[in-house]
């Protein structure tokens, strides 16, 4: 069974095979459409005093519409991410991570990523600890060790970071990393974080129904649930 038995709506089909590929790819972050660059421009403008939490605000969202900004929105923001390293902001390290890693503010280079998501977790943020634990599962930029990989998701998930949650219950939906194989625990975890919608866990989850892992299989709710993800 292929999405498009699902669902013939080729918009629907598409986000959904989008979802998949950027996991699988290693990429979180999701180039967004022309209207919704227009909205995260219009947020971050909101973000221009000068608190760590504001610059980091706006420097993030500049990171994230880079391909639609200009040269001096780009510029600015690099010399944000730098001012708030040198002030040893924690957060600002997982930002620079996320740089390296898709090319965002700075040429690509995942090497250097793992190296700041590893800073990050050493400073105690749970999403640089769950990034780590990303390169480590996909060799992005290390010597690929999946187990390893799951471990650091699984320090992440113990303090409810959903992506590390979704990773999680990923080992436990065909088992190995350290993991029993218990698709109906997966289940479960794509279930509970799905309900906040998490898009990757809502595609999870269809396919949980789509293939009858951990639950009996409903291709009407699989196609339900992946109709909501594309509306995320």
């Amino acid at each position: 069974m292929d999405i498009k038995d699902i669902s013939y709506d080729p918009v629907i089909v598409s986000t959904a095979k989008e979802y998949f590929d950027a996991f699988h790819s290693g990429s979180f972050v999701v180039r967004f459409k022309k209207a919704h660059r227009d909205a995260i421009l219009a947020e971050a403008d909101k973000y221009r005093n000068e608190t760590p939490e504001s610059l980091f605000a706006y420097a993030r969202l500049i990171s994230y519409a880079s391909d639609a900004v200009s040269a001096e929105r780009l510029e600015e923001a690099r010399t944000i991410l730098r001012r708030l390293i040198d002030e040893q902001y924690v957060p600002a390290y997982n930002l620079k991570g996320n740089s390296l890693e898709q090319g965002l503010l700075e040429p690509q280079d995942r090497a250097s990523a793992a190296e700041w998501y590893l800073e990050a977790h050493r400073g105690g943020f749970l999403i640089g600890t769950y990034n780590l634990g990303r390169c480590y599962y996909l060799g992005m930029g290390v010597d690929q060790d999946k187990f390893t990989g799951a471990q650091y998701a699984n320090i992440a998930a113990k303090r409810g970071y959903d992506a590390a949650l979704k990773m999680v219950a990923d080992q436990y939906l065909t088992g190995g990393n350290g993991y029993p194989e218990d698709p109906t625990r997966a289940f479960m975890i794509y279930k509970n974080i799905a309900w906040g919608g998490f898009k990757f866990a809502i595609v999870q989850l269809a396919r949980c129904y789509l293939e009858g892992y951990g639950t009996e299989q409903d291709y009407r709710r699989a196609g339900e649930l992946l109709i909501e993800a594309s509306e995320y």
